[in-house]
């Protein structure tokens, strides 16, 4: 069975708070462990990352918008994701300030915690994306990344 977003993100947090048990341990201030948290947690991710199989989702980081995503094709270089869709639930609304070029959405976070129903779109439009050894992750041509969790995020301040 595939880890989850949230196995990911729960054995990430594990590690950093091994670390910091450690730091404390060894008093906390000049004295800090040998190993890096932060370089085990991207391990962590870039393993979940290389074991995308077709059916898995996830989401694509698009400057400052979110995209969900599925996985529909995988070879060992390369993987296809399909574009889902994504549809404002009403539990979260955009809250804007007159002020900028026209006004500002100040509580675009909010739409983070549930503000989105997702949902596949079967005619969605298709991408690949091929697995750097450099970054450890699936890049497209313009740099883009797939990410864990099924998530949209829209950026109306942008």
């Amino acid at each position: 069975m595939t880890k989850t977003f949230d196995d990911v993100r729960k054995e990430q947090s594990a590690v950093m708070n091994r670390w910091f048990d450690e730091w404390h341990a060894l008093g906390g201030r000049e004295e800090k462990p040998n190993w890096d948290y932060e370089e085990v947690c991207k391990k962590i991710e870039s393993d979940w990352l290389k074991s995308l199989k077709v059916g898995d989702r996830a989401h694509v980081n698009m400057y400052s918008d979110i995209e969900p995503c599925t996985v529909i094709k995988r070879t060992r270089c390369t993987i296809t994701i399909r574009y889902d869709d994504a549809k404002l639930n009403g539990t979260w609304k955009p809250n804007f300030i007159v002020g900028g070029f026209c006004a500002h959405c100040d509580n675009a976070d909010g739409q983070l915690d549930g503000g989105w129903d997702i949902f596949e779109d079967l005619e969605g439009r298709t991408e690949v994306f091929r697995w750097s050894e450099k970054y450890q992750m699936w890049l497209n041509k313009c740099g883009e990344k797939v990410r864990p969790g099924w998530m949209k995020y829209y950026d109306y301040n942008f």
